[in-house]
C-alpha cells in the first residue's frame, strides 16, 4: 500500500486541497486518516471518496496511532494522512506532524505559501521536525508572482535541500467566499437579501471622500465594501463598481435612496453594530471551505491544481 502524509508550515495553507487533488487522481482504493481532526475534513473526505468507514474512526483523538493507521490502510490502495492545522499543532498530544512522520515512518509533502523569505525561514524552521521529507508544495501562488516563484523560489529551496513537487496558482474558485458567509460570521441583519450569494475576492473599508472612495474601489473586483451606515455617499459609489456586499456599521440603517439602489443592482446590505474597523477584521477570519456538494471546486481541484503537482 503507498500513503501520502500531507503537513503544512500554516494554518489553511491548502493541505486539504493537495490531499483531495491526489486522491481524485489516484487509480485504486483510497482510504483517508486525520488525527486530531475536525469534522468537517473527515466529513468531506468520507462523502468525496465514498468511504466505508464510520467518520469518528477517520480521525484519532486518543489511542493508539499504528494500530488505526494499520486499520485504515486495510483493502486500500493508498492512504491519505493529514496532519493538524501547522507542525506543531498536536504536540500536546504527542500527534504533532513530527510524531506522525516518526510513528508512522513517513515522508512528508508540507504544503507551503507566502513570500520567498517566508517559505525558506518556515521550511528550515520546520527541517528539525523530520529526518526525511518527500518534497515541497507551493500553494495559492498568484499570477503575477508564478514566474518568479518558479525561476528564483523553487532554487532557493531545492539549493537547501527542499525538493518541490508542486507550484499551484491561486484560483479565484477556490479562494472568494460569499455574502452569505459575512453575514453569518458577523450575525448581521439582512437590509437587502438579493444576491446574498455572491462571491467575495477583496475587503475594502470606506472612510474617504465620494471621489476617492470612487477611485479606490474601481481597483477592485468582487468586493465587500464595510462603512458607517450613515456614508451613503461611500456605498452610492461602491455600487458604481463592481461590489458584491455592503456591510453598514454602527447600527444604523442605510437611507432610503440606498436600499432602492441595492435592490436593483441585487447588491446585498448587511447591517451591524459596533464599529467598522471591527467588522472588517472579523471578515477577515472568513475562510472559503470546500463541501461535498461544490461540484464546481471538486472538479476544479482534481483536473487543474494536479497539473501543478508531481507526486
Amino acid at each position: 500500500m503507498k500513503s501520502v502524509f500531507i503537513t503544512s508550515t500554516s494554518s489553511l495553507a491548502g493541505k486539504t486541497t493537495v490531499g483531495l487533488c491526489v486522491a481524485l487522481n489516484f487509480q485504486g482504493e483510497v482510504g483517508y486518516f486525520k488525527p486530531l481532526s475536525t469534522n468537517e475534513d473527515v466529513h468531506l473526505f468520507k462523502n468525496i471518496l465514498k468511504l466505508k468507514e464510520p467518520e469518528e474512526t477517520l480521525s484519532l483523538e486518543d489511542g493508539d496511532l499504528n494500530k488505526r493507521f494499520k486499520e485504515l490502510s486495510e483493502g486500500k490502495d493508498l492512504l491519505i494522512i493529514e496532519s493538524g492545522p501547522n507542525l506543531s499543532y498536536g504536540a500536546f498530544k504527542k500527534l504533532s506532524a513530527s510524531e506522525i512522520a516518526k510513528t508512522l515512518d513517513l515522508e512528508p509533502v508540507i504544503v507551503t505559501e507566502g513570500s520567498t523569505e517566508t517559505i525558506v525561514d518556515k521550511l528550515i524552521m520546520g527541517q528539525a521536525c523530520f529526518s526525511r521529507i518527500r518534497g515541497v508544495i507551493i500553494n495559492k501562488i498568484s499570477y503575477s508572482e508564478l514566474n518568479e516563484t518558479k525561476s528564483f523560489t523553487v532554487p532557493s529551496l531545492e539549493e537547501v535541500g527542499f525538493p518541490v513537487v508542486g507550484t499551484v496558482p491561486s484560483y479565484k474558485m477556490l479562494r472568494v467566499f460569499t455574502a452569505r458567509d459575512v453575514q453569518t460570521h458577523l450575525n448581521a441583519e439582512i437590509v437587502c437579501e438579493e444576491g446574498l450569494d455572491k462571491g467575495i475576492d477583496n475587503i475594502l473599508i470606506g472612510a474617504m471622500s465620494f471621489d476617492s472612495a470612487l477611485t479606490y474601489f474601481r481597483r477592485y473586483a468582487d468586493k465587500v465594501v464595510i462603512t458607517g451606515g450613515d456614508r451613503a455617499e461611500i456605498m452610492l459609489a461602491a455600487m458604481e463598481t463592481s461590489t458584491s456586499c455592503i456591510v453598514a456599521t454602527g447600527g444604523e440603517r442605510p437611507s432610503p435612496p440606498v436600499i432602492k439602489k441595492a435592490v436593483e443592482l441585487e447588491i446585498p446590505i448587511l447591517l451591524v453594530e459596533g464599529h467598522t474597523y471591527a467588522a472588517a477584521k472579523k471578515i477577515e477570519e472568513i475562510r472559503p471551505k470546500i463541501m461535498p456538494e461544490d461540484q464546481e471546486k471538486i472538479e476544479l481541484i482534481k483536473k487543474r491544481i494536479s497539473r501543478h503537482i508531481s507526486l
